[in-house]
């Protein structure tokens, strides 16, 4: 500082300048890299393309399915509920059949089959509450016939009734 006005030099002006300059660099770095991330942090999914996932599925299914579905073809892959819906068609009984399969994002899991939850919960609450109708009446109506009506029948054939 200039020891007659109490104000500081050019040089220290200099330095305080470049300090900050550096910080502020530093800190536009640190933001950006965290908004970007990193992708090789644990527990973290790496995403693949749909297309690629699909040919992974396809070329599983040709591999491990082939003898008893044919070859697999690929009709349509989208995005659903964070997987990737893969429709091939593939022989069953000699017809073609569509089947809808599914792949998680960075295609390490092949997933056959899905239900949805609240379209087979509400198949099997109808079911059950037919069941419990159909017992109910049932159970409320007397049968006409009494198999145990005779004591005196014998099944055996050929066999005489005792008495």
């Amino acid at each position: 500082m200039d020891q007659k006005t109490n104000q500081p030099t050019k040089k220290q002006m200099n330095l305080w300048f470049i300090v900050s300059l550096v910080l502020a660099v530093a800190l536009v770095g640190m933001i950006a890299f965290s908004l970007v991330g990193n992708s090789n942090k644990e527990g973290e999914m790496k995403v693949i393309k749909s297309d690629a996932a699909a040919k992974i599925v396809m070329d599983y299914i040709n591999e491990v399915f082939a003898e008893r579905v044919g070859e697999a073809t690929l009709k349509g892959v989208v995005e659903k509920n964070g997987l990737y819906e893969i429709t091939v068609e593939v022989t069953a009984d000699g017809n073609p059949v569509e089947q809808k399969v599914f792949a998680t994002k960075d295609g390490e899991f092949f997933i056959p089959q899905s239900f949805n939850i609240s379209e087979t919960l509400t198949q099997y609450r109808d079911f059950v509450q037919q069941q419990n109708a159909a017992a109910q009446q049932g159970a409320g109506t007397p049968t006409d016939t009494n198999v145990n009506s005779d004591a005196n029948v014998n099944t055996n054939t050929g066999a005489e009734v005792q008495q």
